[in-house]
């Protein structure tokens, strides 16, 4: 809106919280065919002579209604079929972000122990986002360290691949 100058507007000193049907309908009496400004826009126009604005160099044209269109304003009557709306009864009433009531800790917590993995968890106090990290320790008893190197870089993303779906909400 900050194109075009403030009497250009509609505006008001009004500020709504709920819906006000006498509001609305105070506000479309005082619309009246002689102060209404209609814009159109399209890349196809054909003007036989055009202004051209300045700012954005774009090509316009400025005409009045003809005077056989105000009879189309006269007696005019709401359409039952135009409506507005039922308020929406899944929409929540209380937005506010619920902190989950956890005591931050300096050091993760062992949640899980094998004989090949451990795994632990410490909520994110910092940016309150779910983080994932797995550490592993492969020895392999070859001596082929490219080979060994190549397949556990497969593992690795294979891993990822599988355990993504079940931990989708961390950052892994």
């Amino acid at each position: 809106m900050n194109v075009y100058e403030p009497e250009d507007s509609l505006m008001g000193s009004y500020l709504f919280f709920s819906f006000d049907l006498n509001a609305i309908l105070e506000g479309i009496s005082f619309l009246a065919f002689d102060n209404v400004n209609i814009m159109l826009g399209s890349h196809n126009f054909q003007f036989e002579k055009f202004e051209t604005e300045f700012w954005f160099d774009i090509n316009y044209t400025s005409e009045e209604f003809p005077s056989s269109w105000p009879h189309f304003s006269q007696n005019f009557e709401i359409s039952p079929t135009m409506f507005l709306p039922k308020p929406n009864i899944f929409m929540p009433s209380c937005i506010e972000l619920i902190l989950p009531d956890i005591q931050p800790s300096s050091i993760p917590e062992l949640i899980m122990n094998t004989n090949n993995c451990r795994l632990y968890y410490m909520y994110d106090s910092v940016y309150k986002l779910p983080k994932c990290v797995f550490n592993f320790c492969l020895r392999f008893s070859t001596n082929q360290p490219e080979k060994m190197h190549a397949l556990l870089y497969l593992y690795c993303f294979s891993f990822t691949f599988l355990y993504q779906e079940k931990i989708y909400e961390a950052e892994m």
